[in-house]
């Protein structure tokens, strides 16, 4: 006897709307910071949902011909696994883990509808949705600095070969009338990941073998490249009779959409090249299958939409509050040991102020002319624009090694202390330690956890940083020293919360 649905088009139209309600719900904050990512930041990134459909609805015969039973126990654990990260990364402010979860929990929930056996067809497009988010600049920022250096040199030995005068300088393109700098927005990374965009679905779209996909990903790689140096090229030949009022060539020709269209139409010749492989997306003989009983899928999406929805109710009820300091931060003394004190409106470089609530700027010198300048931040509350374990920071921890001091009183006080190109070429020495709710911490991946325990306990991700820096060959050792213990021991206090 065959078995027919008892369940009408209504069940599965409300199935899906409370599934896609609850999603929302739970994830409206990430979601949020997604669409400003789109259009206050790359604009072309927004095609890339529409391309993902695309590229589902193009495979619609692979997928049809596929059984899809729900995958209970592994999407159930995975979707609670996304929304524990999405709690944690919301809560926490840490906007990378709030995207990891989005495209976890979207794996989570194909999983756990349409099963196992469809789910190696969704996994291409649904690691292209990546490309939406910030995740991908991250992992590619490293890439700038020697991209950028690898497009002057190429263009330096282009013009010389080419019998242009030219004289390079690092990322400097001198010319005899003028000069260009191979800026972040030429390193290329850009115009990587752009192409990338292109070649998946291209690949996708037109070929089945893994090899096709692979070459075509390496032309697009290769493209970016290449075309990037010779926009580099084409800009200081531009520039090469005198400074143009228009950098990148008459009409801006040479910005990135000389790029983007020049890859496009390569890639497509290139695919057409390789050949289109034949039942790309033929539609499947036999009747979609949902599952041996089609309950179970209303199930799945009922079961998805009330965990999504307890994580939505969870994170708007849980709201983390601020906290004060036991001391006005401004009240942190003039006078440290004999070292006289200054408020300053700004700090030199490598130092960015503005970063924290509530700040002090100050330099201290003693009798024989010796400074130091010091820094107090505190952080009521942590959210995506005010973070205490900050990028803006990061140069405290390049190099940065652990030091111990003994304070007046006896006590053990730990620090970090780590050298920077401070302003005139001269090197800074900095010391700087966190005050997270009473705890002293050095580490930043310590201090981001810390923060993280804070929220998830206490709802409170107040916090303070503290930092003195000297002039490396400017300060006399034990100086430096007697200055350091009533230096860490004064910040310590200053940043203490109340309870």
């Amino acid at each position: 006897m065959k078995r027919t649905s008892t369940h009408s088009p209504g069940h599965w139209v409300l199935a899906g709307l409370l599934l896609t309600l609850g999603f929302i719900f739970a994830y409206a904050a990430t979601l949020g910071e997604l669409y400003h990512f789109w259009f206050h930041g790359f604009n072309w990134r927004f095609f890339v949902p529409i391309l993902f459909v695309y590229m589902l609805w193009h495979r619609r015969g692979d997928l049809n011909s596929l059984p899809a039973a729900p995958s209970w126990a592994v999407g159930v654990v995975a979707l609670l696994f996304a929304t524990g990260l999405l709690i944690v990364g919301q809560i926490s402010s840490t906007h990378a883990l709030r995207e990891v979860s989005f495209f976890s929990a979207l794996g989570a929930l194909l999983l756990l509808v349409w099963g196992k056996q469809r789910f190696p067809t969704f996994s291409v497009p649904l690691f292209y949705l990546l490309l939406t988010t910030s995740l991908v600049d991250r992992m590619l920022f490293s890439l700038q600095a020697p991209l950028k250096r690898i497009s002057a040199v190429v263009a330096d030995a282009t013009l010389s070969t080419l019998g242009f005068s030219v004289i390079r300088n690092a990322n400097i393109l001198r010319l005899p009338h003028s000069y260009i700098e191979v800026a972040d927005s030429c390193s290329g990374v850009g115009q990587l990941i752009s192409m990338i965009a292109l070649a998946v679905p291209i690949a996708y779209t037109t070929q089945k073998k893994t090899s096709k996909h692979a070459i075509l990903l390496a032309l697009a790689i290769a493209l970016a490249l290449v075309l990037n140096w010779m926009r580099v090229i084409l800009i200081a030949l531009w520039h090469y009779g005198g400074q143009k009022e228009s950098i990148h060539g008459p009409g801006e020709i040479y910005s990135l959409p000389f790029i983007f269209l020049g890859g496009l139409v390569i890639l497509i010749a290139a695919a057409r090249i390789l050949g289109r492989e034949p039942n790309m997306s033929k539609e499947s003989n036999g009747e979609p299958r949902f599952a041996p009983r089609r309950g179970d899928g209303l199930k799945a999406m009922y079961t998805a939409a009330a965990i999504l929805t307890a994580t939505g109710a969870f994170l708007h009820l849980w709201k983390i509050q601020p906290t004060s300091l036991m001391t006005d931060l401004q009240a942190f003394p003039m006078e440290i040991g004999g070292w006289r004190g200054k408020d300053l409106d700004s700090l030199p470089k490598p130092f960015t102020t503005g970063v924290a609530d509530h700040e002090v700027l100050r330099r201290y010198t003693n009798r024989n002319g010796t400074s130091a300048i010091v820094y107090l931040g505190f952080f009521p509350l942590q959210n995506q624009e005010k973070e205490l374990v900050d990028s803006r920071y990061q140069w405290l921890h390049t190099n940065a090694r652990p030091e111990k001091l003994t304070s007046e009183s006896g006590d053990t006080i730990r620090i970090k202390h780590s050298r920077a190109n401070g302003i005139n070429g001269n090197k800074l020495d900095a010391y700087f330690f966190y005050n997270i709710n009473g705890n002293q911490l050095v580490d930043a991946h310590t201090a981001k956890l810390a923060s993280i325990r804070d929220a998830l306990m206490y709802r409170r991700t107040g916090g303070g940083i503290a930092v003195a820096a000297f002039t490396a060959e400017n300060t006399p050792p034990k100086e430096r020293v007697r200055f350091l213990r009533r230096w860490a021991t004064l910040a310590y206090h200053h940043l203490r919360e109340k309870e």
